[in-house]
């Protein structure tokens, strides 16, 4: 069943964000992927709320947040 195995889940998200940046880090531009319209499909939920402001965090504060955030999106806390 989909959704059970968090720790799985957890590291194909880690590895679609690396290869996020690695896209846009390469100036990757999805208007040059033939049939890209900039219209999302309709059977996609739409994106709620707005990414999180940078913060100027040292490694150790960055740990911290990471953790609590993983916690708060596996309804841990």
């Amino acid at each position: 069943m989909p959704g059970r195995n968090l720790d799985e889940m957890f590291r194909i998200v880690e590895a679609l964000m690396v290869l996020h940046n690695i896209l846009e880090e390469w100036g990757d531009d999805p208007t040059t992927i033939r049939g890209f319209t900039g219209q999302e499909d309709e059977d996609i939920d739409e994106v709620r709320g707005e990414a999180p402001v940078q913060m100027d965090l040292d490694g150790d504060a960055l740990y911290q947040q990471g953790l609590l955030q993983r916690k708060l999106l596996v309804d841990l806390m």
